[in-house]
């Protein structure tokens, strides 16, 4: 609306009554005060002028409106083209539009407002924080903003029918919550698997696969391991380390020099459990109930099983049934074995008792003075008792009159005699040889 000052009423008024005239009920303004093109009416609540003429509020300046086509409307401030109305046939297809870079206020000029603020960028700033910006890339590329400009006191809400924060981001905390207020409100996360929902939080937890669809695996990354945890939905088993777990927990591991896992009791109770294997037989667990199984790459070679009489047995328990034997002979030179054996008292020594030549350092019974054999003393009497075993040093030390170097393997020596009977054997023949010389010599 332009405003008729007082210093321009009188000549306004003079100019009408001038060049004024009444045409069908209707006031009219004559330009040039004798033709019959009207510049501007005034009829019925309505004021007009002619299409594509502009109507100044600057007396004739540079700030008007601006009737551009039959279709477009302009809004000119300094010359320059501050809004746009336009009208393409109604619907999607009509538009307004404000200079690139200018400012769409909605608090009368403060600090409110929408704007352009780049090629391809538009901003929502309230309060001169920037709440919301979206960008539209040369390459086609989207994105959606909120809290540009990282305000620590502008959240991200979003309301459901029963909670007021069924999605939050809290700026000033960094957090993402879900659900954040309501314990009756739900979270389901939905795939391309079925309808039911991958995850589902409601007040029974935290549920993975809710569907019971045999696609939905649950999967965890390491920094290398890409199985780290793997549950597989299709077998119903779960598999640490392998992606084709074939047991109810599969764990699989290609580490060289650590262990594969570790069951540790941080408890110092008295009765501080570490590891309880039960099965559920009705009666005693039989040879074909295993409880633990000791396998190579060529198949079982040691086993803890049932016995069928309410014990444990494993192979190192030589079966001695008659009716498994054959070449059956008595055995001969038993007090000669035992006599060419040479009992001794040793402690082990620093590299050893150290960790240098074993994976584990002694615990303290190691230190203390022992009673046994030598190995390789026992091994030219009793060979079947004597194992050699590969162990690989930890440091630089001497072995054998031999340097090594961290890393290489070395030989050491060791005698079972768990794994048969062969030296019980020998030693309570020679119990019966002795007897019977002593028999002979009380008998003379």
């Amino acid at each position: 609306m332009a405003e008729l000052t007082n210093n321009t009423i009188a000549s306004t008024y003079t100019m009408l009554l001038k060049t004024t005239a009444v045409v069908d009920g209707t006031l009219r303004y004559i330009e040039d005060g004798a033709g019959t093109d009207t510049t501007l009416k005034i009829a019925n609540d309505a004021i007009s002028i002619d299409a594509t003429d502009k109507f100044y509020l600057d007396a004739g300046g540079d700030t008007y409106i601006h009737e551009v086509s039959t279709d477009k409307m302009d809004f000119v401030v300094g010359d320059q083209t501050i809004l746009e109305l336009k009208e393409a046939g109604g619907g999607a297809s009509d538009s307004m539009s404000i200079q690139a870079l200018n400012k769409f206020y909605l608090d009368g000029g403060g600090t409110t407002y929408i704007q352009e603020s780049a090629d391809g960028v538009m901003s929502f700033i309230c309060d001169g924080r920037t709440m919301l910006t979206l960008t539209q890339g040369a390459s086609g590329t989207g994105e959606v903003c909120i809290n540009e400009g990282s305000n620590d006191d502008v959240d991200f809400r979003v309301e459901s029918n029963a909670e007021d924060e069924a999605l939050l981001v809290d700026a000033d905390n960094n957090k993402l919550y879900i659900n954040k207020g309501n314990a009756s409100f739900e979270t389901h996360i939905h795939s391309t698997n079925g309808s039911a929902a991958v995850i589902s939080v409601t007040a029974n937890g935290v549920i993975i696969n809710d569907g019971h669809d045999a696609s939905n695996d649950f999967r965890v990354e390491g920094d290398t391991n890409t199985h780290l945890l793997f549950c597989d939905a299709g077998s119903d088993e779960v598999g640490i380390g392998t992606s084709t777990p074939d047991y109810l927990l599969d764990v699989e591991s290609t580490e060289a020099t650590s262990s594969v896992a570790r069951f540790n009791n941080l408890s110092d109770g008295a009765s501080a459990d570490i590891l309880i294997l039960k099965n559920a037989h009705a009666t005693h667990p039989t040879n074909a109930n295993t409880y633990v199984a000791f396998n190579d790459a060529g198949g079982t070679i040691d086993s803890l099983r049932g016995d069928g009489s309410g014990g444990v047995e494993e192979t190192w328990t030589d079966s001695s049934d008659a009716r498994i034997k054959e070449n059956v002979n008595d055995l001969i030179g038993g007090l000669d074995k035992i006599n060419a054996l040479r009992p001794v008292s040793f402690n082990y020594t620093e590299d050893y008792i150290d960790g240098k030549v074993t994976k584990y350092t002694a615990n303290d019974r190691w230190k203390d003075i022992k009673a046994g054999f030598i190995a390789q003393e026992f091994e030219a009497q009793l060979p079947v008792n004597v194992r050699s075993c590969i162990e690989t040093v930890s440091e630089d030390i001497t072995y054998d009159d031999t340097p090594k170097v961290a890393g290489d393997e070395i030989e050491v020596k060791k005698i079972d005699i768990k794994n048969n009977q062969v030296f019980q054997a020998y030693l309570v023949k020679a119990i019966q040889e002795l007897s019977a010389k002593v028999d002979a010599l009380e008998s003379a």
